[in-house]
């Protein structure tokens, strides 16, 4: 009895041990398309990311053996892309730090669709003086390496550059380029290395320009053309020119103040009475009947008077 005591109150007098809990880690997955993209998340189950966890990608049915490796970035986050179907496995590394399952499965059954092309544009620049023709593949405004261009005799790779050269050939130049993710491109590329007609104005002729190096001529609805250029007139019809002026010989002349007819006064228009007739009278009127050398004959109301 005195024996069971004493070890009771040894192991009630004894220091309390520290106990520590392993976490234990799970591993979140998930893919994700375009890319056949596998998102892996470690987690610990006191919530925290795992860092720093090596994963194995291995495809286990069919067997293809190991597809990837990666360790978990600081958030737990790691990725693998997936370029076939199947059953895979994840092997996670064993550590003290944590518990966990030897490795996870997923089944992959169906890979993503093809993401649809991207743009290929091809342009083409002769060099007549070199006797070369330069193409150049660009996608999206950016030089475009590893292109594959044919011509009817030739064909090569773009550089880095996006840059391709070939001999020159003039006509329609048959071409065909194409790049795996890239949409295909096949046209005739008509090629002329005639001298052109003008460079500018000067050679053409005084009542032309030059528009895309051929000589036009210059035309317009009321001008004329002088020194390759089309000289509109001051006007063309009255209503071109301002109130008061009328176009004559194509330029805005100021019309003549308007005549004042005699026949259509009107009594407020009259501001003075020189006959000395009062105005409600009526006035004598005065008819020159002959003119003779000597004697100017006059009839009036009042009678005959020589």
């Amino acid at each position: 009895m005195r024996f069971v005591f004493l070890l009771l109150l040894l192991a009630s007098t004894a220091p309390a041990q520290d106990v520590t809990i392993t976490p234990f880690l799970e591993l979140e997955l998930e893919t994700a398309c375009p890319g056949d993209i596998l998102h892996v998340n470690a987690v610990l189950s006191n919530g925290t990311p795992a860092e720093d966890v090596e994963l194995r990608l291995v495809r286990h049915v069919p067997f293809q053996g190991l597809r990837g490796l990666k360790h978990t970035d600081e958030d737990g986050y790691a990725f693998f892309e997936l370029t076939r179907t199947g059953e895979y496995r994840i092997y996670i590394e064993q550590s003290e730090d944590y518990n966990s399952e030897r490795y996870a499965e997923f089944n992959y059954s169906e890979k993503c669709p093809p993401p649809p092309p991207k743009p290929l544009n091809i342009t083409v620049e002769p060099d007549c003086n070199s006797s070369i023709m330069v193409v150049y593949a660009t996608s999206g405004g950016q030089p475009l390496g590893n292109v594959f261009i044919k011509t009817k005799n030739w064909s090569t790779l773009t550089e880095s550059g996006g840059k391709a050269v070939f001999p020159l050939q003039e006509g329609l130049v048959y071409l065909k380029a194409n790049r795996s993710g890239y949409a295909d491109f096949e046209e005739y590329i008509a090629i002329d290395c005639t001298p052109p007609e003008c460079l500018s104005d000067k050679d053409c002729a005084f009542n032309q320009h030059c528009f895309n190096e051929s000589c036009v001529n210059l035309t317009g609805t009321c001008g004329y053309p002088e020194n390759h250029s089309w000289i509109d007139y001051g006007c063309c019809n009255d209503s071109d020119c301002d109130s008061g002026f009328e176009c004559r010989n194509n330029a805005c002349v100021e019309l003549p103040p308007p005549a004042i007819n005699a026949s259509n006064k009107t009594p407020e228009n009259i501001t003075e009475n020189k006959t000395g007739v009062p105005e409600d009278e009526p006035q004598e009127e005065v008819c020159v009947v002959a003119a003779l050398p000597l004697v100017l004959i006059i009839i009036s109301r009042s009678g005959l008077s020589v």
